[in-house]
């Protein structure tokens, strides 16, 4: 009986052993497996990455081939230049040009009935041209590029962009306050020109900010600081945070007299609140 129960006892052991043999053979081969299968999804995705990466790299050189306006750039002529004329140099390369065609260039104001104005284009030399414009700051314009053969081809009606003949803007450029339980105890805000200034009588000369508060208003001149770029800063003490903000608004003035006034409102008060949180 001792033999019976003593041998039952080995064969129930050696059957656990093989058992747990077998469990951790089945997690090793799992493994393996899954080893396996992440390498192969992860060899799939970088091919698939090269691939898609090639398609826009051919896309691209596709695309480059097919552009008959290659490049094209605005060159500010200082000297001609007035705040209210102003004098830009288009130059511009074509990918093609038909032997014997004639290129034009046309430009017009946006939303005016009066239609295109075309005007004399030199040719720089192989595909390359040039052509004078004169804009004013007070319209948006668009042109378009003409060639006339025997085959008329032109490009896509394209906006001038306005940072080449308009005022740059003020935006806004950094921020520093301190607070106490959620209350502003100082705060400066600072503003500058994102884009370069082409033109000397488009600088900024002065900077005043008029806060509202409710019916009642105060005027701040900015102070000019030069940290790296020129900048125009803010600045506010306890009894000008006292009460609350209804609205900011910037008035501008270049140097050549223009003055604008641009509502800040939304920017400061978010500048704001961000510095309590």
């Amino acid at each position: 009986m001792r033999k019976r129960i003593k041998m039952l006892t080995w064969l129930l052991v050696i059957s656990l052993g093989l058992n747990v043999y077998s469990i951790l053979k089945m997690e090793r081969a799992y493994n393996n497996m899954t080893n396996q299968l992440h390498g192969s999804i992860n060899n799939t995705m970088h091919n698939l990455m090269h691939d898609i990466s090639g398609l826009y790299r051919k896309i691209d050189e596709i695309t480059q081939e097919n552009r008959w306006v290659v490049s094209e750039e605005f060159i500010p002529n200082m000297e001609a230049s007035t705040s209210e004329e102003l004098h830009l140099n288009v130059e511009w390369s074509l990918n093609e040009v038909e032997k014997g065609a004639k290129i034009a260039l046309l430009y017009r104001a946006k939303g005016e009935a009066e239609g295109w104005n075309q005007v004399i284009v030199n040719h720089t030399g192989g595909n390359n041209f040039s052509a004078p414009l004169i804009l004013s700051p007070e319209k948006d314009y668009e042109y378009q590029l003409v060639s006339e053969g025997n085959i008329i081809k032109t490009n896509e009606i394209t906006e001038i962009p306005p940072q080449h003949y308009k005022p740059s803007p003020l935006h806004y450029s950094g921020a520093g306050a301190s607070s106490t339980n959620g209350k502003l105890l100082d705060f400066r805000i600072s503003f500058a020109q994102r884009e370069p200034v082409l033109f000397d009588f488009y600088k900024v000369k002065n900077v005043t900010a008029i806060i509202h508060y409710g019916n009642e208003q105060k005027v701040f001149p900015l102070k000019l600081r030069h940290i790296g770029r020129t900048e125009w800063e803010l600045e506010m003490g306890p009894d000008d945070l006292e009460k609350s903000i209804t609205a900011v608004m910037l008035e501008v003035e270049y140097a050549n007299g223009a003055v604008e006034e641009t509502d800040f409102t939304t920017e400061v008060l978010d500048v704001m609140r961000d510095m309590v949180r």
